[in-house]
């Protein structure tokens, strides 16, 4: 949840929220989630292994609030 832009429980809202960080070297970021186990600790949590695009390539987090992250590097 995002406490500092909602006053209140905006129920959803977590469910629907989706992060774009674009990075230099998506594979580093993609080693450090891996080593982060982060699907081992939260049952919710999903890791998604890169994809590689035409423009760049990303990989995903859902985070265990239900963010989604995407780590992104344009070619």
């Amino acid at each position: 949840m995002l406490p500092f832009i909602y006053r209140k429980l905006c129920k959803g809202l977590d469910r629907n929220t989706m992060i774009f960080l674009e990075v230099d070297d998506v594979d580093r970021y993609w080693d450090e989630l891996s080593v982060l186990n982060v699907t081992a600790k939260y049952n919710t949590a999903r890791l998604t292994s890169i994809r590689v695009e035409h423009s760049g390539k990303e990989c995903f987090l859902h985070d265990p609030s239900g963010i989604l992250w995407h780590f992104g590097q344009f070619f």
